[in-house]
């Protein structure tokens, strides 16, 4: 009769040893859930305002929190900044949110970026360009993450070659024989000096303006001008400008120093090449 217990008692515990082993698995795999989950809640962030509600930005300098964002993450989470870059992903719906990945300014050395947002509209493409203002809520793979609160699409001179320098020319503007040449905008970047402008033909005769042989003179130094880049052909002036019609574009120089200059356009169909003086305010120089 004892024997027999014994042996039921045996038979109880070894019918239960595979329950508490099924039991310990389930525990440990939730532990390390947990664990995992808490891990990467770890690098996520939440705005960062001051006492006085307003975003708290990475730096007022636009380089610094740039190199700020891809070389020291960490330290960024909270904070707000204005990324520029290039659409590489359209948005996907992922947990209520829309994601996609920005090549956030490439002219800086930036990098992979990925983008949330929520309830914004989509007013970008594929390979378009954007200014994203946003905070740095995480960091994964060490690809920063941002929740942004506003995107815009920018001109891709804006991102490629932005400026670091630009000046609102009054619309300084010089005719003749008819032809009305005026220079609205001038900005400074690394890589060019760009000038906006605008070109109205008030003849009755179409007009040959060569600005590929154009030149810029500041004292004794003279400048030829160079191409607009590939993603902007949009911005680049006509040679042939028709009778009574206007044309706008950009007319593009060498990186040069903030300083007034004499234009020199050369024409084929105009008796003397065109000439435009060209001058910064005086704070400039």
């Amino acid at each position: 009769m004892v024997m027999k217990q014994l042996q039921n008692r045996i038979r109880t515990k070894k019918l239960w040893l595979p329950v508490f082993g099924s039991c310990a698995l389930i525990v440990l795999s939730i532990g390390l859930l947990v664990f995992f989950l808490s891990k990467t809640e770890s690098t996520r962030s939440i705005a960062e305002y001051d006492a006085a509600g307003n975003p708290v930005y990475i730096s007022t300098d636009s380089a610094q929190a740039v190199d700020s964002l891809y070389n020291e993450t960490e330290t960024t989470l909270g904070k707000f900044i204005n990324l520029r870059g290039q659409v590489k992903t359209l948005p996907q719906k992922e947990n209520g949110e829309q994601v996609f990945m920005l090549n956030g300014e490439p002219s800086r050395g930036g990098g992979e970026t990925q983008i949330y947002f929520r309830k914004l509209p989509i007013v970008f493409s594929l390979d378009s360009y954007v200014q994203v203002t946003g905070y740095v809520r995480g960091v994964e793979n060490n690809v920063p993450i941002i929740e942004a609160v506003a995107i815009q699409k920018l001109p891709a001179l804006q991102v490629l070659r932005p400026a670091y320098l630009e000046y609102d020319l009054s619309k300084q503007s010089q005719e003749q024989a008819g032809i009305v040449v005026t220079a609205t905008r001038i900005e400074y970047s690394r890589e060019e000096t760009r000038i906006f402008m605008s070109i109205r033909n008030q003849t009755n005769q179409t007009v040959r303006l060569d600005w590929g042989q154009a030149t810029a003179k500041i004292g004794e130094q003279v400048f030829a001008s160079q191409s607009v880049i590939e993603e902007s052909q949009e911005l680049r002036l006509p040679t042939t400008i028709t009778e009574y019609s206007k044309v706008t574009g950009l007319l593009v120089f060498p990186p040069l120093k903030p300083d007034d200059m004499v234009v020199t356009i050369p024409s084929s169909t105009l008796i003397n090449d065109f000439q435009i003086t060209v001058s910064i305010p005086e704070e400039g120089k």
